[in-house]
């Protein structure tokens, strides 16, 4: 099943975007399968056909040959919703999966999600999350996260020149307008950043 809709939202008041997640079942299968939803993630824009060269991806994808289903989705990049809307996306597709696992096929019981880069982010959020009043209400049984950015404000502070260079850093992670800013959802200021954050917590301040 491909390009399946998960869900519809808003974009703008005027346009409207729909979710979809591809749905790869084991061949020769009668009965419900479990169930691995794969989110892709790179700097929170990956969508799910762009993920299909990750070697990761294609690891998880030749689960089907051990009689388990595999899911591709898509969710919401930052620019076009605000964190945590790619969260609540991730969620929606989970309940989606589950709401018609005869449908599909699926054990509604036995639910894995794998995360890679900062889809890992999000899968570990969906696994933290799983019984926040804040959020729809959705687990799974296993989380399972690859190269997953957790510590953000702390992520590159003392990054070396042979991996990344203390300004193309401070541009990629610690500014506010940075990826990992965008989606803390910082204002445009410099100092309103991960990089500000961590010197307020040097000062001892508690401000945030």
């Amino acid at each position: 099943y491909l390009n399946v809709v998960y869900t519809t939202v808003d974009i703008t008041p005027e346009q409207k975007k729909d979710l979809t997640l591809n749905i790869y079942k084991p061949e020769n299968t009668n009965t419900k399968t479990p169930v691995v939803v794969f989110i892709p993630g790179k700097n929170f824009s990956l969508n799910k056909d762009e993920s299909l060269n990750s070697p990761l991806y294609k690891g998880v994808k030749s689960l089907t040959a051990k009689g388990i289903t595999v899911i591709n989705l898509d969710y919401r990049d930052l620019s076009l919703g605000v964190f945590p809307a790619q969260l609540a996306d991730i969620k929606k597709a989970i309940k989606f999966l589950k709401d018609n696992s005869e449908k599909y096929g699926l054990d509604e019981n036995r639910f894995a999600v794998v995360g890679e880069n900062t889809g890992g982010t999000f899968a570990q959020l969906l696994g933290a999350t799983a019984s926040n009043a804040e959020f729809e209400k959705v687990s799974v049984n296993y989380v399972v996260t690859f190269g997953a950015p957790t510590d953000m404000i702390n992520l590159f502070p003392d990054s070396e020149d042979k991996y990344i260079s203390k300004d193309k850093a401070y541009v990629t992670f610690d500014a506010a307008d940075s990826i990992y800013g965008k989606i803390i959802n910082f204002s445009s200021e410099k100092w309103m950043g991960m990089a500000g954050i961590r010197r307020m917590q040097k000062k001892g301040k508690s401000e945030s």
